[in-house]
């Protein structure tokens, strides 16, 4: 749209986030010592525990909408009509809910607040700052840069009004309303930019629908979340007293910075995380997870070996001798931070991006119920530290759990590898600071001399193992090098640098560029993959909508007569045994595909083949052809008249926009024509579809290959030749000379996608529509590619459209003078220096995918 709201790279998010998380943490810290001397820890026990009752009415505000909310923007952030409808249905049902929460905790709190009445009722401002929270479109967008900005600004003016407001216990209601404000300025403040730039849009009753699920399923997961979080507090201030609720919430508060620096990466993926797994890119998916769990452990690891070495000291100081307690409570808390953190990247990572919410419920019920039942058993006996066992437990638990669920993902084997070298580091820096801690006395040198020491030496370990034997390494090491600018590091597409050459670099990421990456890293060559596509697998790329494999470009049934070839794709994937056999439909009258006996029963009562073949050939003696010059005649040399008007003509017109008479006679030679009952289109030896989609046959080809999408060959060409010896292109042949000698000339295709509630549109996986009244040429329906059940389809409409530049090019013209133009265009490649011409756009010829993979192996035999 043209007022879109942008999204920021991956890069300016990360720092966006941090200092969004900086602000939400650093600030408040800053007036903590503050606090515990003027307003007390009963004060301070009051706020948090009636901040704990309201909290629940903001969950039932926000039902899932934090994470569904996310997820469906960035899904459809692309799509400007989706992101409007899916915007503002989304925000009605947010709106309902939230008035409906407004009202019911209005309600408690004048009915219910007892004591703490007036302190409740402040707490309104908070509850109300739910109907205006849509941070979940921004973070949707990968934009964080408007909600750190708001957050800045108001958290600052909060700061300065709590230092000079908040000057005795008796100011709990000032401390309370100047929270609650600025929660709720700092929400209401982004939706006037919001309906600016994203226009309202009539939506209907279906698009509302669609949320009521996920959102119901995920809130019931933050309520679970919830029940071993939040409900702590509640537990403490009901069973014990508010002192221990101060005591826990200010332990949480040290134990916060670290586990909300890890959690910052999980906010900052998620939404990237959606889009890799909504495009059915896994191994760009795989890879950040690689780069969290890095992350999760070096900070992790570090937290918990510093706060074991600093936590008593530090309370002392900061909070003062009232809250020693907490110097204890930290230490048996520490362990969170990474147990917390990683759950959280597995969570955000791979359990919501892939839609198994359900298991991520069960994980956090599990959590909740252990939870529950310990602290509910060992708070009266143990107060403070039977809410922490109850914590570490539950999430200890949730962890085993989701390393469980996702060991295929994130195998189990990986994660402790990426704990050990950051525990031998952590280790060490709490042996340093021990040994200082023998020798200075306790004050604030002390403390910054541990920590500059401890810390300094830890990243220093932590930098040497990054830079040396760290899995990412190399991203590591390029990411440096980039910063200090070394000589010879080139800059190249999305602000990545280049730091060594590469044998083959594979312009393309379909069938026959993803079958050469893989010979050539098998026989040991380094090698590079680039797609100007936000996804692998080219035109076979398959997309996962309601659980159904959605082929994005069009129907692709493999089919071969070629056993090595069947072979080969067999290492990559399963093939299911689906049997193409389409339906035409002229004005409402059915005939099977290809044409066959039932084909003429239909057309003309027939009902053996002599009976068929004469019928044809009276038509074809009638017609007087007998050396076809251009398709028409083709096809009633073939078929005869009767059906080359009804299933052929209209059909073709469309596909191609000319008239029949002016197609080439060998367009149609490839129409199967059988006197036989048979409906199996191809009749090839072998034929089927990859189970699971063919996105993720091409994501097997390319495990463990280097991979950058969004990166576009020409527009970058200088910059990345230099990265390899020889160039495999896959793209156009005339846009690789930048059409100097003219453009080649291609039909394309327009799809129109729709999900439809209802397990079964058409019957079949493809229906033909012959007349040339009907705008579109077939129908797909993509759940019978898969035998699907599910309860609801999805179909495509397909439009056949002349090709311009700035389309995708789909089948060649292959007449006469494109058939020239081609030649001309040969001879310039064949001048190239290592540079070499493949496949469908290569080589400028319609390729099944079978005869794609023959074509890549065989230049493989002969390059590799």
């Amino acid at each position: 749209m043209s007022t879109k709201i942008k999204a920021q790279s991956l890069k300016k998010n990360f720092a966006f986030q941090i200092l969004y998380q900086v602000i939400i943490l650093v600030i408040p810290l800053v007036v903590s010592p503050y606090l515990t001397r003027t307003l007390g820890d009963t004060s301070l026990g009051i706020y948090s525990y009636t901040y704990s009752i309201a909290y629940y009415f903001v969950i039932f505000a926000m039902l899932g909408i934090a994470r569904h909310g996310q997820r469906i923007i960035a899904q459809r952030k692309d799509d400007e009509t989706a992101l409007r409808k899916t915007f503002w249905s989304l925000l009605s049902v947010h709106s309902l809910f939230s008035v409906m929460a407004i009202l019911a905790y209005v309600l408690f709190a004048v009915f219910g607040g007892g004591e703490y009445k007036s302190v409740y009722l402040i707490q309104t401002l908070y509850v109300a700052s739910a109907l205006f929270d849509i941070t979940w479109l921004f973070y949707g967008l990968e934009n964080f840069k408007s909600v750190v900005i708001r957050n800045l600004i108001i958290k600052i003016v909060e700061c300065i009004l709590v230092f000079c407001l908040v000057k005795s216990s008796e100011d709990l209601w000032i401390y309370t309303l100047v929270l609650s404000s600025s929660l709720f300025l700092g929400q209401a403040v982004m939706l006037p930019q919001v309906i600016f730039k994203i226009k309202p849009i009539k939506f209907g009753w279906v698009d509302v629908k669609e949320h009521f699920k996920p959102l119901f399923v995920l809130f019931i997961a933050v309520v679970a979340s919830t029940l071993y979080t939040v409900f702590d507090k509640t537990l403490l201030g009901a069973m014990t007293n508010k002192e221990n609720v101060a005591y826990y919430e200010y332990s949480n508060k040290i134990i916060t910075i670290p586990k909300t620096i890890i959690t910052v990466i999980g906010t900052v993926m998620f939404p990237r995380a959606c889009a890799c797994i909504a495009k059915g890119d896994n191994a760009n998916a795989k890879r950040y997870m690689n780069y969290s769990l890095q992350f999760t452990s070096f900070v992790g690891m570090g937290s918990i070996f510093g706060l074991l070495g600093i936590a008593n000291l530090l309370v002392v100081l900061y909070y003062g001798e009232s809250f020693a307690i907490c110097g204890d409570v930290i230490i048996a808390l520490s362990p969170a931070v990474f147990i917390i953190g990683l759950g959280d990247i597995i969570r955000n990572q791979y359990l919501i991006p892939n839609h198994k919410d359900k298991i991520h419920i069960v994980c956090l019920a599990l959590n909740a119920v252990i939870n529950l039942i310990l602290t509910f058993s060992l708070i009266p006996v143990l107060g403070i530290y039977g809410a922490v066992i109850g914590t570490l437990s539950a999430e200890l638990c949730g962890l085993c759990f989701l390393l469980v669920v996702s060991r295929k993902f994130l195998p189990i084997k990986t994660v402790l590898l990426s704990i050990l070298p950051y525990a031998v580091g952590g280790a060490i820096m709490f042996g340093v600071i021990y040994v200082i801690r023998l020798y200075f006395n306790s004050s604030w040198l002390h403390l910054i001399l541990q920590m500059l020491v401890g810390g300094g030496l830890y990243c220093v370990l932590g930098a040497v193992y990054l830079f040396t034997l760290s899995p990412i390494k190399n991203e590591f090491k390029k990411f440096i090098y980039s910063k200090l600018k070394l000589i010879g590091i080139k800059k190249i597409d999305n602000g990545e640098t280049a730091m060594k050459k590469y044998d083959y670099l594979v312009v393309g990421a379909g069938l026959f560029g993803a079958v050469f990456a893989h010979e050539a890293v098998q026989k040991g060559k380094k090698v590079l993959v680039i797609d100007k596509r936000p996804n692998i697998a080219g035109n076979v790329y398959t997309e996962e909508i309601e659980g159904i494999n959605v082929h994005k470009y069009g129907a692709h049934i493999f089919h071969t007569n070629n056993k090595e070839v069947w072979n080969y794709v067999n290492k990559f994937a399963e093939f299911n045994r689906f049997t193409n056999s389409p339906v035409a439909n002229y004005k409402g009258e059915l005939y099977s595909l290809p044409f066959n006996m039932y084909t003429f029963n239909k057309m003309w009562g027939v009902t053996t083949p002599e009976e068929a073949e004469a019928k044809i050939k009276a038509q074809r003696e009638e017609a007087g052809i007998t050396e076809p010059k251009n398709l028409e005649e083709q096809a009633i040399s073939l078929v005869g008249k009767d059906i080359y008007e009804k299933l052929v003509k209209g059909y073709t017109e469309k596909q191609w926009g000319r008239s029949c008479t002016e197609l080439p006679a060998f367009i149609i030679k490839r129409l199967p024509v059988r006197f036989t009952f048979d409906n199996n289109y191809f009749n090839a030896l072998y034929q089927g579809i990859p189970v699971g989609g063919y996105t993720k046959m091409v994501e097997n080809m390319l495990d463990g290959i280097e991979v950058r999408l969004n990166c576009d060959y020409l527009a970058n060409k200088a910059e990345l030749d230099k990265l390899a010896k020889k160039v495999v292109y896959t793209g156009a042949i005339d846009a690789y000379f930048d059409f100097k000698l003219g453009a080649l000339e291609y039909r394309s295709v327009r799809f129109e996608t729709e999900v439809l509630d209802k397990p079964n549109f058409q019957g079949n996986a493809a229906v033909n529509y012959t007349d040339r009244e009907t705008s579109w040429t077939r129908i797909i329906e993509h759940k019978w590619f898969e035998f699907g059940n599910q309860p609801k389809t999805v179909i495509s409409r397909e439009y056949s459209s002349e090709w311009k530049l700035g389309d995708e090019p789909y089948y060649p013209v292959n007449d006469e003078k494109n058939g020239k133009l081609y030649e001309q265009y040969k001879q310039l490649a064949e001048a190239e220096k290592n540079v070499i011409f493949g496949g469908r756009l290569g080589e400028y010829k319609y390729y099944d995918m079978d005869a794609v993979i023959a074509s890549a192996l065989d230049l493989c035999d002969k390059e590799l």
